[in-house]
């Protein structure tokens, strides 16, 4: 369900951005100390988990705004058990050829 979804992201964030302060303060601790041709692959790892803290704080945005393409049928179908109608056509009308 959508609200399961946003507190598993949330707790993905959390554990996210632990991760990026420990490689951040790593990174600070060994620039002094190699040449940065050593810390290039620690750097990378540091751009992506910074990458994707800001993906998912723009997902949980999205979740928290309602502007999350889908998520009105999302709800309705853990709410109900019941397809939505709209999907319901879409998934018997099957993959447009293409």
């Amino acid at each position: 369900p959508p609200d399961e979804v946003r507190r598993l992201l949330e707790q993905r964030l959390r554990s996210v951005d632990f991760q990026v302060t420990g490689h951040e303060a790593a990174l600070a601790q060994l620039s002094g100390q190699l040449p940065r041709i050593f810390l290039i692959e620690a750097e990378y790892y540091l751009a992506i988990l910074r990458a994707e803290a800001e993906w998912v704080r723009s997902l949980l945005r999205e979740f928290a705004d309602g502007s999350l393409p889908g998520i009105d049928l999302w709800r309705k179908y853990h709410e109900t058990g019941e397809l939505p109608a709209e999907l319901q056509a879409l998934f018997e009308r099957g993959p447009e050829p293409g």
